[in-house]
């Protein structure tokens, strides 16, 4: 397993809430828009 930074900058409010409800269910960590998430070669 890798870990991963995850960083973001979306507009749309609807869009950004749905990135952003699934990046916060894998995240180990981070602050509000880039988050460190571990992953798996099938995710």
């Amino acid at each position: 397993m890798k870990h991963f930074i995850i960083a973001y900058d979306i507009f749309d409010t609807k869009r950004a809430y749905h990135v952003r409800k699934l990046v916060y269910d894998h995240a180990l960590g981070g602050q509000k828009s880039a988050l460190e998430v571990p992953l798996k070669k099938r995710e």
